[in-house]
């Protein structure tokens, strides 16, 4: 499949351009579904980032079109990213398990890892009722895309996208500051969300300033890795302590979760520092530096 043109062009329409990018995001998933990959699972995973790609684009211009309509459309995305979800969980939960099975430091570890992994038990969802979900996620997302090209949005160029891209990475730093201070599970996810909010926009306006803005979009790359590889982890910690006896006996089982714990505090030590390169500057001077590319 020809990848689509995701990147917002500066000098151009902002409405024009910000409406195409959402057409060939829902197209993207159009032939995603005509043209199915091998392994399933790759397909969930495109659509879903497909979803968040258009929940992102849909933040940039909150401002813009309101909260109500924001609102309305945002929430029609959550509910069909929400449909995936069981079947994103199981495959996150196998392959976490797997790849810790073979890298786990101690013998004793990779042993209990392979041992919960043996007694994982088989997908419920069978390949048709993916395939059914898939498709049914499609047809909703076309709908949407309608919606999305009919939005009424500003042709003022910067002045269309300064004041939400603004608000993503406030709020990044925000939420950043809080899951330091806090720690927790949920706080972090939040931080996560906002990371992978401003990573998708800002690879829309890579063309602004590709060497600076690539080299940002790198280290938020790398920031949302370790992000979701550390909610990964407690995806898979929750699932084996909801139902510990499914897994082994509670010897292994404790161990195993204990791996999980002390490998999730390492990726956010290291998330930590990648966090304070990215949102060091303050938001305003963030944005005014790049709108300034814009009316180039």
């Amino acid at each position: 499949m020809k990848r689509p043109d995701l990147t917002l062009q500066p000098g151009k329409s902002a409405g024009t351009e910000l409406r195409r990018v959402a057409g060939a995001l829902v197209n993207a998933i159009r032939e995603r579904v005509s043209h199915p990959a091998s392994d399933r699972d790759d397909d969930v995973h495109a659509v879903r980032t497909t979803i968040k790609r258009l929940r992102a684009l849909l933040r940039l211009i909150r401002p813009v079109i309101g909260e109500t309509r924001f609102t309305r459309e945002d929430g029609r995305l959550r509910k069909e990213a929400r449909r995936l979800t069981p079947a994103r969980d199981d495959e996150v939960a196998r392959r976490t398990l797997a790849a810790l099975a073979v890298s786990a430091g101690r013998k004793t570890e990779r042993q209990a890892f392979a041992a919960v992994l043996a007694a994982f038990p088989k997908r419920v969802a069978s390949p048709g009722g993916i395939e059914r979900t898939i498709r049914g996620v499609a047809r909703q997302l076309a709908l949407i895309g309608r919606g999305l090209h009919g939005l009424r949005i500003g042709e003022r160029g910067w002045k269309t996208l300064e004041p939400g891209l603004r608000a993503t990475y406030t709020q990044g730093r925000k939420r950043m500051a809080a899951a330091w201070s806090d720690g927790d599970d949920r706080v972090m996810h939040r931080w996560r969300i906002r990371v992978k909010n401003l990573y998708y926009q800002l690879q829309f306006l890579e063309p602004l300033w590709p060497k600076r803005l690539g080299r940002t979009i790198d280290r938020l790359q790398v920031l949302q890795w370790k992000l979701g590889d550390a909610h990964d982890l407690v995806v898979v910690r929750a699932l084996l302590q909801r139902k510990p006896d499914v897994f082994g006996p509670e010897e292994t089982v404790g161990l195993v979760v204990k791996c999980l714990e002390k490998r999730g505090r390492k990726l956010r030590r290291v998330s930590e520092s990648l966090g304070r390169e990215i949102f060091g500057p303050k938001p305003g001077c963030f944005t005014r530096r790049l709108g300034r590319h814009w009316a180039d």
